[in-house]
C-alpha cells in the first residue's frame, strides 16, 4: 500500500480502515479558523483529528491551528494530529498537546509512529491511540 500524499487520500484510507467510529469530515471555510479536519466517535469518546502530510520531512501547522489543540487540551479534550509520511511509508502521530512545539519547531519527532505496510493490528492500534489515549510521552 502506497502511503497517502494529500490529505483528502489520508482521510479516505482513514474511513475505510477504521470503519466502527462515526467519522465527521470538517470543510474548510465552514468553522472557525484552526479547526481539525476530522472529528470521531467510537465507545462514547471524542476524538479530533487533523490531518497532515510530511514534506520535506516536515509537519507544518498554522499559528491558529497550534492554538485550537492547545485550548483543546487545556480543558481536557482529545486531540491529535495524524501524519502520512509517503516517502518513509508510516503514520505519525502527535497528541494535541505537543501542537504548539510541533508548530515552534516543525521537526519535532512523532510520539508514536505506525510504519507501513498498515495491516489490522496497526489500524487497531490507532484507533486505541486515538480514542483511548493509551499513547503517552516517554516518561509518563
Amino acid at each position: 500500500m502506497a502511503f497517502p500524499n494529500t490529505e483528502n487520500a489520508l482521510w479516505r484510507l482513514i474511513n475505510k480502515n477504521l470503519p466502527g467510529p462515526q467519522w465527521t469530515r470538517i470543510e474548510t471555510g465552514q468553522t472557525g479558523r484552526g479547526v481539525p479536519d476530522l472529528e470521531g466517535c467510537w465507545d462514547g469518546q471524542s476524538v479530533w483529528v487533523e490531518l497532515k502530510i510530511v514534506r520535506s520531512g516536515k509537519i507544518k501547522l498554522t499559528m491558529n491551528q497550534a492554538n485550537w489543540h492547545r485550548a483543546r487540551d487545556v480543558v481536557g479534550g482529545r486531540s491529535v494530529i495524524l501524519a502520512s509520511d509517503p516517502k518513509k511509508n508510516k503514520l505519525c502521530l502527535w497528541r494535541g498537546c505537543c501542537a504548539m512545539p510541533l508548530f515552534c519547531d516543525p521537526d519535532t519527532p512523532p510520539e508514536t509512529t505506525l510504519p507501513g505496510p498498515l495491516n489490522g493490528e496497526s489500524w487497531r492500534l490507532l484507533r486505541d491511540h486515538l480514542f483511548r489515549g493509551t499513547m503517552r510521552r516517554k516518561g509518563e
